[in-house]
């Protein structure tokens, strides 16, 4: 049986000389594992339609026995072309697509969730990427799991902070204030300064990327930013860092100077 859907990519590797296998997530059949075959031959029909993060058309033949389903068509619908330009914004990109790689099980229909990766996607393709960015995507992809942080109010009282800082639990996924804390200290904290808190709940609450963008972030809001939903992602969806981290160190360097052919050495 042949099915067709959109698909965006995920990852994708050679299974042969000539072959690969392309992860694709789907809003009706969620990731998923196709196989292209004579994809890399130089008269390929799919030459050019598939890379990564593009959005396609695809049309597959369902699995039978024991191995890949085979595509059989795909057209590029979005190909995002700046996000082969855009260093920065690649890097979240590629770190968008593994964090759901590695969070959405196969074959789990997720329809908010492909809406949501289309949406960053453009969002970063148009925009850039910057650690607020990030963060921001990150924030909605955790609220589409049901697993959103508690940042406005303490979690056993639900009193506004009264302190500058303030221990954020990253095993029960909120904070606790000074009086509650009283009453057995939290689990795995890490101190957050409640401005960075603060800015967490607005961009939690917002429905455009836009308010992160535009927000200024001092050194100590920046590095909780860096921090808690890292932390918060690894520790609840037992995720490696390392893609994470990865990313932030690319967002971290600054680009090269351009060189002037007329400039003289020595």
């Amino acid at each position: 049986m042949i099915l067709k859907t959109p698909a965006v990519v995920l990852r994708q590797h050679p299974y042969t000389e000539t072959s690969r296998v392309v992860t694709w997530l789907t809003p009706d059949r969620g990731r998923l594992n196709t196989l292209i075959k004579g994809a890399l031959r130089p008269k390929s029909a799919f030459l050019g339609q598939v890379d990564l993060f593009y959005t396609c058309e695809l049309l597959y033949y369902t699995k039978t026995g024991d191995g890949l389903p085979i595509t059989r068509e795909c057209t590029a619908l979005n190909m995002r072309p700046t996000l082969r330009d855009d260093w920065r914004a690649c890097a979240i990109a590629s770190y968008l697509t593994s964090l759901l790689s590695r969070a959405i099980p196969e074959k789990a229909s997720r329809q908010d969730v492909f809406d949501w990766l289309e949406a960053a996607l453009d969002d970063l393709a148009a925009n850039g990427g910057s650690v607020q960015a990030m963060c921001w995507h990150e924030l909605k992809f955790l609220n589409l799991l049901g697993l959103a942080p508690r940042l406005e109010r303490c979690r056993q009282c639900n009193r506004a902070p009264n302190e500058q800082e303030v221990p954020f639990s990253i095993a029960d996924g909120g904070w606790l204030c000074a009086r509650c804390r009283n009453n057995g200290a939290p689990r795995n904290v890490v101190w957050v300064p409640v401005t960075a808190l603060q800015r967490l709940t607005e961009w939690q609450r917002s429905d455009s990327p836009a308010i992160a963008r535009n927000t200024r972030l001092t050194f100590s809001q920046q590095s909780a930013l860096e921090r808690i939903p890292g932390l918060f992602l690894a520790h609840h969806l037992d995720l490696s860092p390392a893609p994470r981290a990865a990313a932030l160190d690319i967002l971290a360097r600054r680009p090269p100077r351009p060189v002037d052919p007329e400039a003289r050495v020595g």
